[in-house]
């Protein structure tokens, strides 16, 4: 009989691991150097500011950054937003919350596989789960079409189903219903991810997330208490003795 798969720790990036919006600093650095076009670069960052300062709901906000920044793409090539990507990350490495690397490691060490899934662009989301050491990544991926941009997304995973529909597409557990054992996220976006997991933790949540966390009681945390908090959500019993995978009798 085949072991029981190690159970998941399915990730949020913006907000979460690093204070902030990845794909907002990509698109800003697209604009400022040319790369993506600026009209629809700034209606996106617009959008996103109006989401931040609560004066539109998620959903909205979410479509319109993604018609927008799908737009700033077209007909641009692939590999400058990659090279851009690069950039951007090489300065928001360092801006990650501090917790975000004692996390990952505690994670690794109980046996859990980690999986990123973030609305922020693709190009950039994969540099961060390579750099964190994270295998299982999925962002927000703009079609392209013989060396350039389209113009359209594949995936547009800050939207209803897209978080759900990320775990999916990854595919790193073979049952229906994987065995997710802890989630932390910070928007309603997340809350798809923690109708499914043993352990959720809403991390500064958006009004519309602590409203659910309340609700469903799931653990809430803060930068300054989240590595305390896991630690009471139930995560050490799925720690493994050394050699041992979670699960296994």
């Amino acid at each position: 009989m085949n072991s029981p798969a190690p159970p998941l720790a399915v990730l949020d990036m913006d907000g979460t691991l690093f204070p902030g919006v990845l794909g907002t600093d990509l698109l800003a650095h697209l604009a400022r150097t040319g790369i993506a076009d600026t009209h629809h670069a700034d209606a996106a960052l617009a959008a996103l500011q109006r989401y931040h300062e609560g004066r539109d709901p998620l959903t909205p906000a979410a479509s319109a950054v993604y018609a927008h920044y799908a737009a700033a793409l077209k007909d641009r090539h692939p590999a400058d937003v990659a090279g851009a990507a690069g950039e951007v990350w090489a300065a928001a490495r360092e801006r990650l919350f501090p917790f975000t690397r004692p996390l990952l490691s505690l994670l690794e060490n109980a046996g859990f596989t980690c999986l990123l899934i973030s609305g922020s662009p693709q190009e950039v989301v994969r540099l961060a789960a390579a750099d964190l050491g994270i295998a299982h990544a999925l962002g927000t991926i703009a079609d392209t079409h013989a060396d350039r941009y389209t113009g359209t997304l594949s995936t547009a995973l800050g939207l209803p189903g897209g978080k759900s529909g990320a775990l999916r597409a990854l595919g790193v557990h073979p049952t229906a219903r994987p065995n997710i054992a802890f989630a932390i996220g910070n928007s309603i976006s997340d809350a798809e991810i923690f109708h499914q997991t043993a352990h959720p933790v809403a991390f500064e949540p958006d009004a519309e997330l602590a409203t659910l966390a309340r609700r469903h009681g799931w653990a809430t945390a803060h930068r300054h208490n989240l590595l305390e908090t896991i630690d009471t959500t139930g995560l050490a019993r799925h720690r493994a003795p050394h050699g041992q995978t979670p699960g296994d009798p």
